[in-house]
């Protein structure tokens, strides 16, 4: 094994030098051995697609997020790919490692996130003002009911707040559209305060040094999800439901063309049920099913019939001319 990383570290180093060249943020002697602690204390990583391993060391660079795990802005997890159907490695960036970022660039003084139970007192102040948050016993997590929300807000460097939050059912679509799921069963909050911060951050003023942020979003989104993503199953969804509940029955060449147009990922995410972030309610999950099953019967039964039409008595395509 020993062999298999110091190639990997090899073939990862002069992509990580370039692009760490410019800001010098983190060094390669401390974060390949980070990397080598990481890689040789789970053997999954040797299932990984090597491209992925090289990536997500070459990110480090990128973002300039050691993988110190004293510090524990971002880490390598080998997790399944179901894209790729195999192992992948992947450079995990935590919501503190996010906010590192964000502090670093100067567009922000500071931000805070955190997610809203039932039993809490919330009360949103207004986009421009910071909110208030009342927990009667934050140690008693669970007397503090189920989630329902999440927020943060930022203090920029004029002096000036902004609140984003979202209800958690745009929280559970983001899960939902995640490539993995397995972290974000594990560790459902501090997921929803990243996919919270990093919708946020498109609305923080632009810095020079914004660039590393930017990078590390897109990290991230990579594997867990994006707005752009959840935009588009949005839209899917409603073209879906609106050719699904036409008065006049259910348009369904259009529902077919819409749900044609997805990637195997994307109809498993439109899949997911309702109450799990799901776009569709389960009696429309069964009606869509039962629409595309009789539409690609019907479909396979009207080739059939075309193609037996062109072998037609006497005009056998094994039968000899006058042989």
């Amino acid at each position: 094994m020993s062999e298999v990383i110091e190639d990997l570290l090899i073939k990862s180093r002069s992509a990580f030098d370039r692009i760490n060249n410019d800001q010098q943020l983190v060094r390669w002697a401390e974060e390949s051995q980070f990397a080598r602690q990481a890689i040789e204390g789970n053997a999954k990583f040797m299932d990984c697609f090597r491209d992925t391993l090289e990536n997500a060391i070459i990110n480090v660079a990128a973002t300039g997020l050691t993988l110190n795990p004293a510090h524990g802005y971002a880490y390598l997890i080998p997790e399944y790919d179901t894209g790729r159907g195999g192992m992948a490695c992947q450079l995990r960036i935590s919501f503190k490692g996010l906010i590192k970022i964000a502090i670093d660039s100067g567009a922000i003084e500071w931000v805070a996130a955190d997610v809203v139970k039932a039993g809490d007192v919330f009360r949103f102040n207004g986009k421009w003002n910071k909110p208030d948050h009342n927990i009667d016993n934050p140690f008693a997590e669970d007397d503090r009911g189920k989630s329902i929300g999440v927020y943060c807000c930022v203090k920029l460097s004029t002096g000036d707040y902004i609140t984003e939050l979202a209800p958690w059912s745009q929280v559970l679509k983001a899960k939902a559209a995640a490539k993995t799921q397995k972290v974000w069963d594990s560790w459902e909050d501090e997921m929803a305060k990243k996919f919270i911060i990093k919708r946020a951050s498109k609305q923080w003023p632009k810095t020079e040094s914004g660039e590393r942020l930017a990078t590390a979003v897109a990290v991230v989104n990579e594997y867990e999800g994006s707005d752009a993503l959840l935009d588009k199953m949005a839209q899917t969804s409603a073209y879906i439901l609106d050719a699904l509940h036409d008065p006049d029955g259910p348009r369904v060449t259009e529902v077919v063309e819409a749900w044609e147009e997805l990637t195997d990922e994307e109809k498993k995410t439109l899949n997911t049920a309702y109450t799990k972030g799901g776009y569709f309610q389960h009696t429309e999950r069964n009606q869509i099913k039962e629409l595309l099953g009789d539409y690609y019967r019907e479909k396979r039964e009207s080739e059939a019939a075309a193609q037996a039409a062109l072998v037609k008595p006497g005009n056998d395509a094994t039968a000899s001319d006058g042989v």
